[in-house]
């Protein structure tokens, strides 16, 4: 799985080491950062769109605002729960490196964080994000997050980072759960 645990460690019963409980204990809390991407169009991104590291900088420069190391960094698409699993806004693989090189920890979305379908050329890693992002560069992922009401808040104040927390449940074993993330300007 990550951090040297085998695959194996994750059973029909749950996680043995790697469950949800663990961040439950101690929660999600830190500095929030939102990259609206929908807001450098005006419009949400139609979906099956790739959001690319370019695309993530554009927010940053959009809004003055710069993710960072420890920084828990959500990134809006617009089009929330109309996104599916078979045809919805994400990342592209490419935002991989950029998220590590920024030494982000947590990676929030108003949707799945890949893309769907799948960017041509992953069929081994058909979504990179979750197969990439949590093993290998330890990030935690909060996902379908309502992000519309955070975005006409930073609007209004002009603020795109805040003070953000989330509490999963504590589901022994469970390998996610739903979290309702609060976000303090």
């Amino acid at each position: 799985m990550y951090n040297g645990y085998p695959v194996d460690d994750l059973t029909p019963n749950g996680a043995r080491r790697l469950g949800i409980e663990h961040v439950g204990a101690v929660g999600i809390v830190g500095r929030g950062v939102l990259l609206d991407i929908a807001a450098l169009y005006g419009e949400p991104l139609p979906l099956g769109t790739a959001i690319t590291p370019r695309q993530l900088e554009a927010a940053e420069r959009l809004h003055d605002v710069r993710a960072g190391e420890g920084d828990i960094v959500l990134v809006r698409g617009g089009a929330g729960p109309h996104n599916t699993f078979l045809l919805g806004t994400g990342l592209h693989p490419a935002c991989l490196s950029w998220l590590h090189a920024r030494r982000v920890a947590v990676l929030g979305r108003d949707a799945d964080s890949d893309v769907h379908p799948p960017a041509a050329g992953f069929v081994r890693w058909p979504e990179p994000i979750h197969m990439v992002a949590i093993p290998y560069v330890g990030l935690t992922l909060l996902e379908h997050a309502e992000l519309d009401a955070l975005s006409m808040d930073g609007a209004e104040g002009k603020r795109w980072s805040f003070f953000i927390t989330a509490s999963p449940w504590r589901f022994k074993g469970a390998t996610g759960c739903a979290v309702n993330p609060l976000a303090l300007f």
